[in-house]
């Protein structure tokens, strides 16, 4: 612990509990670096991960060469389920569905699912935004189907989209990168969700891309 001049020790605990303090965007914004990567806030972040990870499931499907049986290449995703109060539905990146739509073409995709039930894209897709600049693309899905997956839907609004974070902001964000998959078998299959916090939002990025339910 550091000493001051006067020989007292200045303390690296942070100065507020997790427990007493009822979270808001405000309060998180508002705490100090230290504070943000203090251990409660470590426990903190555990627990929003916790949290993503109710509402998102994860999406893969294989692929072999058209011309011969070649080893299947696996591609996975993420998906969520928003209801902005007409019905719920999927929604991933456009570049996922991006991916799935050239394998179609190029390649034989040789299985698909959404967690353990079987999903086809291309068959579900109700819009895709990549004409209009935004990497979304939303899909058909029934509530009893995403009870099967086990994961929770987001309630939306079906009005005006949030304002994009403030420079400084702090910004949590999830999925099932590829990079994290774990081989228990000849066949990958993914890991966990995998949560970041980023301390703050940069202001050389630009605004997210914008779109409504």
């Amino acid at each position: 612990m550091p000493e001051f001049l006067d020989g007292t020790a200045e303390s690296l605990e942070p100065t507020f509990s997790i427990d007493s303090v009822p979270y808001s965007p405000e309060w998180l914004n508002a705490l100090s670096d230290a504070e943000k990567q203090s251990v409660a806030m470590t426990d903190f972040s555990r627990s929003m991960h916790n949290s993503g990870g109710e509402h998102v499931a994860w999406l893969l499907w294989s692929t072999q060469e058209k011309a011969k049986p070649t080893p299947l290449e696996y591609r996975q995703g993420s998906m969520f389920f928003l209801d902005c109060g007409r019905g719920p539905f999927a929604v991933t990146a456009g570049h996922v569905f991006e991916q799935f739509v050239k394998d179609r073409a190029e390649r034989r995709v040789r299985g698909y699912q959404l967690g353990n039930i079987g999903f086809d894209l291309e068959e579900r897709l109700i819009d895709w935004g990549n004409k209009r600049k935004i990497d979304l693309a939303t899909f058909r899905i029934t509530p009893d189907e995403i009870a099967a997956v086990g994961k929770q839907v987001v309630r939306g609004t079906d009005g005006r989209w949030p304002a994009p974070p403030n420079v400084g902001d702090v910004v949590y964000f999830g999925g099932f990168p590829g990079a994290e998959r774990i081989e228990v078998a000849p066949a990958p299959v993914p890991a966990s969700p995998d949560s970041r916090r980023s301390s703050a939002v940069s202001d050389e990025t630009g605004p997210p891309p914008r779109s409504g339910c």
